[in-house]
């Protein structure tokens, strides 16, 4: 099974005020019904399991969407549903300008989704994870591992406004 570490927004996961996060897509990709463990200090010697006060106690859940991608770069950012893995890149990815700090509804919802207070954190949080702070395009998958209403409305209207 699966493990995601958090090293950030571990209470917010254990209140279950944040039910979703953003990874890199991996070699075998997440989809739907997966089973996850979660973890903080994951590879460390204070490795604990992620322990979801909201869901009886447990780390372990599973993936509750289907694979939806975001591309993030310092001008475009696009959604997309399918992730060739062998050219690392998101197909057919409608995009939406993103220029400086600008933003539309759909960025700002799932940036308070994944926990963070501005648009301006999102954007710094993602940008250190560039190497050497570049802004090449990064592409995540979005990963819903808590039920949530305000992420499955998110996703049915990103679906039917992009898909």
């Amino acid at each position: 099974m699966p493990s995601l570490n958090f090293t950030v927004f571990t209470e917010k996961i254990r209140r279950g005020h944040k039910c979703i996060t953003l990874r890199r897509p991996r070699k075998t990709p997440l989809k739907k019904g997966d089973k996850l463990h979660l973890f903080t200090g994951l590879r460390t010697a204070e490795c604990a399991p992620l322990m979801l006060e909201k869901h009886g106690n447990t780390n372990i859940t599973s993936v509750q969407n289907d694979p939806f991608y975001l591309v993030l770069d310092g001008i475009n950012t696009g959604f997309g549903y399918m992730y060739d893995a062998a050219t690392d890149t998101v197909l057919d990815v409608k995009k939406f300008c993103v220029r400086g700090f600008e933003h539309n509804d759909y960025l700002e919802r799932i940036q308070k989704l994944d926990g963070f207070d501005d648009w301006l954190q999102f954007h710094e949080f993602f940008k250190t994870k560039q190497r050497r702070g570049s802004y090449a395009p990064r592409i995540l998958q979005l990963i819903q591992f808590a039920p949530c209403p305000n992420v499955e409305a998110l996703l049915l209207e990103l679906k039917n406004f992009y898909g």
